[in-house]
Formats: C-alpha cells, structure tokens, sequence
C-alpha cells in the first residue's frame, strides 16, 4: 500500500539530481520501506554514489501506474526510471520522474551536463522513448 514520497539529492561522477522515492507500507506490521532505494543500494541518509569514468550500462524504463486518489478519484500517472550498472554490477540511480517525458529526462542531464562515458551502452525496450 503507497504511504507517501520523499525526494533525495544524489551526487554522482556524473553529476548531481534529485530522485523521487516511493514509500510503502506493509498491510499486516505496519513497516514502511522504500523498494527502489532498497533496489538500487542507497542507504538511509547517504546522498553520494560512485559511479566512476568507465562506460556503463543505462536502462531506462517507463511504466504507468494507478493507485488511491483524493476524494475517492483514482489517481493515475505514469513514472520514468533510470538506473545505471557499473562495469563492477554496481547498480545506481540516473533519474526517476513522475509525470514527465524522457526529453524532460535528458534536457535535465544537458542542463546538468552529464556525459556518459564512451562506450556505455543503452539497454531498453525503446517503445516508450520514443513516445515520450
């Protein structure tokens, strides 16, 4: 069950951004915990990766999601992640956006200036890219 979000400040080799976390809660102890930040290693207060120079992999994937709404309206979106691999499998956050196209995405990055290493490699299924 969604219990909330919280936004956190990353630092990176490739740049600085901010990431929108999830928060959930179990129906039956009551625990709330953050599956993406679990997912990609980030601990409670820690706002630095390391990602390194050498070339990565991206992947990036878009899904659209439903959930409890006010005044009893669903509320319906559509939520943007990208998370890298180092060479090492170190799995890291690149972005995460609700309510945004991948242009927003990558004009952040060009606004930032994050560059990715020659020779890092995109892994996606393509379709929802090109849509937006």
């Amino acid at each position: 069950m969604l219990n909330g979000s919280f936004e956190r400040r990353i630092r990176t080799s490739l740049g600085e951004f901010k990431m929108n976390f999830w928060r959930v809660r179990c129906s039956k102890c009551g625990k709330t915990f953050a599956p993406l930040g679990k997912f990609i290693g980030l601990e409670c207060y820690q706002i630095k990766k390391t990602v390194g120079s050498a070339p990565i992999q991206i992947m990036p994937d878009g899904t659209g999601f439903k959930g409890s709404g006010v005044d009893g309206l669903a509320r319906k979106g559509d939520l943007k992640v990208v998370i890298g691999i180092s060479q090492q499998g170190n799995i890291f956050p690149l972005a995460s956006k609700g309510e945004a196209t991948w242009k927003d995405i990558t004009d952040e990055w060009d606004r930032n200036k994050i560059k990715f290493k020659d020779g890092s490699i995109l892994i996606c299924d393509g379709y929802r890219i090109a849509k937006g």
